[in-house]
């Protein structure tokens, strides 16, 4: 098992963008279970995958 970690204490730097680009080339991929995790109060990555599981139904 590896474990990809996007880190910074800055403030828009792209943690989010990173994070949830990489979870969805790793999701693509069937032999690969994947779960990302959303720490940040503003809950940023949770909306990007609501929003792109919303549109995809």
């Amino acid at each position: 098992m590896k474990t990809i970690a996007t880190i910074n204490f800055k403030g828009g730097v792209g943690k989010t963008t990173a994070t949830w680009a990489l979870g969805y080339v790793a999701a693509l991929d069937p032999g690969i279970r994947t779960l990302m995790f959303d720490l940040d109060a503003q809950m940023s990555l949770t909306q990007a995958v609501s929003n792109a599981v919303s549109s995809a139904v």
